[in-house]
């Protein structure tokens, strides 16, 4: 049994469409230069934002799209594999090429976390794994593609204990290497 299917029915299945929405919110460089930007370089396939430096900013051309703390931000090559992350609430001014499409999360429905957490399981990328087409390695998914996707969406207040089990989860762990690491050193 694969990842997809082992958990199949727990929660009813939406398509991201119904608490995702594109934004398309373009930069105007005049009023905000690249020296007042956090400008996206990447995102590792472990979901983790790397912003461009002071020098990997000088001479960037391209347009630049606002993305916002809370937004969903994926990269169109690279999300199969992972390349997908939630805009963390202490990054300010970040700005994202074409490349990597913006949504807006309806936390009516949706916890941004959840989404996060969601979008880094197994299952989950093996259904986005499914939409490539094109060359392995520079695969794009179109954002309608991604938007049609479904996930499983329980409550808000199911999506609430998922996530304090979850952050529970990952204190004991850090507590636990901790402790390894201070019998290691013993």
């Amino acid at each position: 049994e694969d990842e997809e299917t082992k958990h199949t029915g727990a929660f009813s299945e939406c398509p991201l469409s119904d608490f995702i929405a594109r934004k398309v919110s373009a930069i105007n460089r005049e009023e905000r230069p690249l020296d007042v930007l956090n400008v996206i370089a990447k995102i590792t396939f472990g979901g983790d934002l790397r912003i461009r430096s002071d020098e990997e900013k000088r001479g960037y051309k391209g347009p630049l799209f606002e993305a916002s703390s809370g937004d969903l931000v994926i990269s169109k090559i690279r999300v199969a594999q992972g390349s997908l992350c939630v805009v963390p609430d202490d990054l300010d001014h970040l700005a994202v090429s074409a490349e990597y499409p913006v949504y807006a999360v309806d936390h009516a429905k949706v916890r941004a976390e959840f989404v996060r957490l969601v979008v880094r399981t197994t299952a989950f990328q093996q259904r986005v794994s499914r939409l490539r087409s094109g060359n392995t390695t520079k695969a794009r998914i179109r954002p309608a593609q991604f938007e049609a996707l479904h996930i499983p969406v329980p409550t808000l207040d199911e999506q609430d204990a998922l996530i304090a089990t979850y952050t529970e989860a990952l204190a004991r762990a850090a507590k636990l290497e901790q402790e390894a690491e201070t019998i290691e050193r013993a």
